[in-house]
């Protein structure tokens, strides 16, 4: 439901509170890829509930972040940086979880992991190192856009 309003990019206020207010009773529920979408519609949407984005970083953080695959820590990153959402002990669970599985990351999970952090001015050395490293060893197989991701 939050996924389809984000991408109608309807503002629709009675369903944003409804899912904000219904999501933190569930989340224990809710498998990787519910919390990380429901993350990214209201980041795509520019709305800053910060009960709902506090509650899926504790559930990420008392994870480290393991319960993501790699395009969920993408996304989470990416929508931490769109909406400015900067709690470090999330990034530092993301960036963690990053470093363990970089060779598990696509392209485009890489450029935008690399874009987010990058826009939030984080400075995690080991981790922008891995994306370094995984970015030389497969350069020939990114798409235009993801290289003009990664220069930003």
């Amino acid at each position: 439901m939050t996924q389809t309003t984000a991408r109608m990019q309807a503002h629709n206020a009675v369903l944003l509170d409804v899912a904000s207010a219904s999501t933190p009773k569930v989340l224990p529920s809710y498998e990787q890829h519910e919390m990380s979408t429901i993350f990214w519609a209201f980041a795509k949407l520019k709305v800053k509930n910060y009960p709902l984005m506090d509650a899926i970083a504790e559930k990420a953080i008392a994870s480290r972040a393991e319960i993501f695959n790699p395009q969920g820590l993408a996304n989470m990153a990416w929508s931490c940086a769109v909406i400015q959402y900067c709690v470090e002990p999330l990034l530092n669970s993301i960036a963690a979880e990053a470093i363990m599985r970089i060779c598990q990351f696509t392209e485009q999970n890489i450029a935008n992991t690399a874009w987010a952090f990058a826009k939030m001015l984080v400075k995690d050395s080991p981790f922008f190192a891995a994306i370094s490293s995984a970015s030389q060893a497969r350069i020939a197989q990114f798409f235009p856009q993801a290289l003009a991701n990664m220069s930003w």
